[in-house]
């Protein structure tokens, strides 16, 4: 990708018309704010850092902004001539080791004009990054919290970007954050509400944290299984756990957990008062045992009717014997 990398750098400037010295000086300015955004000490020199940056931020604008506007494809562009490349990319764009904060990004994109028109305004690189993941089933229809003053979102970086898509909406979570914390934390097994009675149905919710248990009934958002969820959400956890205090995704996924802040706590403790009834039990065995299939209810039916009418049977059996021993005597 090195060389994929320089010939971005190249067109870049070629196309917004600035020198390697402005872009370069760009960066040296933002060198403090840069290595502070880092928890490790960079071992590199100003020059050695800064070129770093500069290559690494201006290919990932480039890529960004070929990805929504095809007419800034080159014939030759290898990333676009090649299916599903650009997917591949997200491995590493999403690898928390390798994010450039989103500062500089934004700075270095506010140097590419070509992208306004009378006819439409310049787009924000927060929309350009939104296109580029909205595939994934967690980014899709997300945008909204990213716009708006209501929402004041600050991105570090993609990996920031797409945790925070993944996050509840400001309404659950303040309605979790007025629930009382319970001492709960372990979920009771799909096996174990179902030997409950529980029912369990896909939720209408496009949100992944709407998970509702009412009335027996567990409802789940769909999660989309792809390629790319598990390193997705291996880099999404390492990033929360070291830099939140409440660790949203962890608690989702259900990696370690913090009984004191567990998001889910409620919920665990309303579906293990609903497992610990015995009613539900019996009823739940009672059903599943017996009146599981249309051939099982009728047998257990017929069975009964049998053993009634042995019972009838016997009644007038015994009526009869009293009867005789009556008119005898």
């Amino acid at each position: 990708m090195e060389e994929e990398k320089q010939r971005y750098l190249k067109e870049f400037l070629t196309r917004t018309q600035v020198s390697v010295k402005e872009l370069f000086d760009l960066i040296t300015k933002n060198e403090k704010k840069l290595r502070s955004c880092y928890a490790e000490t960079i071992n590199f020199n100003r020059d050695e850092f800064v070129e770093i940056i500069l290559v690494d931020a201006a290919f990932i604008v480039e890529l960004l902004l070929r990805y929504n506007f095809q007419n800034m494809r080159k014939k030759e562009d290898h990333i676009f001539g090649q299916p599903y490349l650009i997917q591949d990319l997200w491995y590493d764009m999403w690898l928390l080791e390798n994010q450039i904060p989103f500062f500089i990004l934004e700075e270095i994109f506010n140097l590419e004009k070509e992208t306004a028109t009378p006819q439409e305004p310049k787009p924000m690189i927060i929309d350009l990054t939104y296109e580029y993941f909205k595939s994934l089933e967690a980014v899709n229809g997300k945008l909204k919290k990213f716009k708006g003053a209501e929402n004041n979102v600050e991105v570090k970086h993609f990996t920031d970007f797409l945790r925070i898509c993944h996050l509840p909406s400001p309404k659950e979570k303040k309605r979790q954050e007025e629930e009382k914390r319970k001492e709960v934390v372990t979920a009771p097994s799909v096996i174990q509400l179902h030997q409950a009675g529980a029912k369990f149905k896909l939720s209408e919710s496009k949100e992944s944290f709407q998970i509702n248990f009412r009335n027996g009934t567990l409802e789940i958002p769909q999660l989309k299984l792809q390629l790319e969820t598990e390193s997705l959400f291996r880099n999404l956890i390492a990033f929360e756990q070291r830099h939140y205090a409440d660790n949203y995704i962890n608690d989702y996924v259900g990696t370690t957990l913090d009984p004191d802040r567990y998001y889910f706590s409620v919920l665990c403790e309303e579906m293990e008062k609903y497992r610990g009834k015995s009613y539900n039990k019996w009823r739940a065995n009672l059903i599943q045992n017996y009146f599981s299939t249309p051939w099982a209810s009728i047998s257990v039916v017929g069975a009964v009717f049998l053993i009634l009418l042995t019972v009838i049977q016997a009644v007038f059996s015994v009526i009869q014997v009293k009867i005789q021993q009556n008119g005898c005597s």
